[in-house]
């Protein structure tokens, strides 16, 4: 093995990627009153391609997002490969859409 081959390995073994989460926590003024806070949120996507059925997927999801099902079943049948269904709901709002367990929602 040659001198670079060792430190490439070497480097290999001591650097890593790693994501690290965003979180940035609450920004105050100098009063200590809050200017930003961060706020969880959870976003919705559609595989349209998964779904036998988009349009019933649609009249079941659309209350549970807030969207009107004729507006969502539109999107899901425009041949789109990915639709954003909603973006930044509460996480607790996640819960009735997971138990759903509807094809194609992730």
């Amino acid at each position: 093995m040659s001198a670079d081959e060792y430190a490439d390995q070497g480097r290999q073994q001591r650097s890593q990627t790693e994501t690290l989460a965003a979180d940035r926590g609450t920004i105050f003024d100098r009063d200590g009153r809050e200017l930003a806070v961060s706020v969880a949120g959870v976003t919705v996507y559609a595989s349209p391609h998964e779904m036998e059925e988009p349009v019933t997927v649609a009249s079941l999801l659309a209350p549970l997002v807030g969207r009107n099902p004729t507006d969502l079943a539109q999107e899901l049948t425009s041949g789109a490969g990915f639709v954003y269904v909603a973006r930044q709901l509460a996480p607790e709002a996640a819960g009735p859409i997971a138990a759903a367990d509807l094809p194609g929602i992730h």
